[in-house]
């Protein structure tokens, strides 16, 4: 016969159940903004971008900087990097789709 968990074994692992899929809803959740707070939204992380990369290539530029220093802030600039660009490539499905809409509806009018 196997072995049963303890009682509060159990209603731990239930109790990380619930919050496991209350976390995983509101994840998923998609909010609902408007489209110009969305772009303030991205601008403001575009100058937060800005503003990371350039302390990091100050860091990376250091003469006194180690070799293990260059290589730990020359991936946060790789990381950042991929981060603006993600950011730069919903800008430019966003542009696409309103486009998009706006010639759909002179289409059908």
């Amino acid at each position: 016969m196997p072995e049963q968990l303890p009682e509060t074994t159990l209603q731990d692992t239930e109790n990380n159940n619930s919050k496991t899929s209350e976390q995983a809803s509101i994840l998923t959740a998609k909010p609902e903004i408007g489209l110009n707070q969305a772009v303030k939204d991205r601008k403001k992380l575009f100058s937060m971008l800005d503003a990371v990369l350039e302390t990091c290539k100050l860091k990376f530029d250091k003469q006194k900087a180690s070799n293990g220093d260059r290589q730990r802030w020359a991936r946060i600039i790789i990381a950042g990097a991929a981060a603006y660009n993600d950011l730069l490539r919903d800008a430019e499905l966003e542009g696409i789709e309103e486009r998009l809409g706006r010639l759909e509806r002179e289409k059908w009018k």
